[in-house]
């Protein structure tokens, strides 16, 4: 089967960013590597409960972790449009590249089940530190099938080292119909 390649939309990852920056504004341990997998943690939890990633955005094989792909580009065009800022925090020893939002995210083209994926990905996530971060990520079977800077496709999630329990199947089942897909 190949997999499906969903429409990056750019103007909705930036927001995700801010979103997430204004969130996690109280929380110590976020930081640049934390947006990251709070990112694809968000996106790809709503692949597998909506069908669809909230950004469509492409993440890569890093070795700390997955990446967005465009990661760097979007975040310097924020910074230079004044709607982002990296403030850096010593944090015991070592630089933290900590995100802060400008302004508020926009929230428009969001529906409530994606802010409510993201809210909980930032809960489940509070005050864990980017090694414990880059562990959990690790853990993913999309990071560990590919290849070092290649793309971590979505369906990725649905990937596990243990046979299905006979619910997962019948949600997968419902989720295929649902979707219109041929299984």
């Amino acid at each position: 089967m190949n997999p499906i390649k969903f429409q990056e939309n750019d103007d909705k990852f930036r927001e995700l960013i801010l979103y997430i920056a204004e969130r996690s504004v109280d929380d110590p341990t976020f930081g640049a590597t934390k947006l990251n997998k709070l990112l694809w943690a968000a996106d790809m939890a709503a692949h597998r409960e909506l069908g669809h990633p909230i950004t469509g955005v492409k993440y890569v094989k890093e070795v700390l972790g997955p990446v967005p792909e465009r990661l760097v580009y979007i975040r310097d065009s924020m910074i230079e449009d004044g709607d982002l800022c990296i403030q850096l925090v010593d944090r015991f020893g070592k630089v933290q590249k900590r995100p802060i939002h400008r302004r508020k995210a926009k929230l428009a083209e969001f529906t409530a089940e994606e802010i409510s994926i993201t809210d909980r990905m930032i809960q489940s996530f509070w005050r864990v530190d980017a090694s414990g971060m880059t562990t959990w990520s690790h853990e993913h079977l999309g990071w560990q099938i590919v290849g070092y800077r290649e793309e971590i496709p979505y369906h990725t999630i649905f990937l596990c080292d243990r046979p299905p329990t006979q619910y997962e199947i019948e949600r997968g089942l419902a989720l295929a119909d649902k979707l219109g897909w041929n299984v």
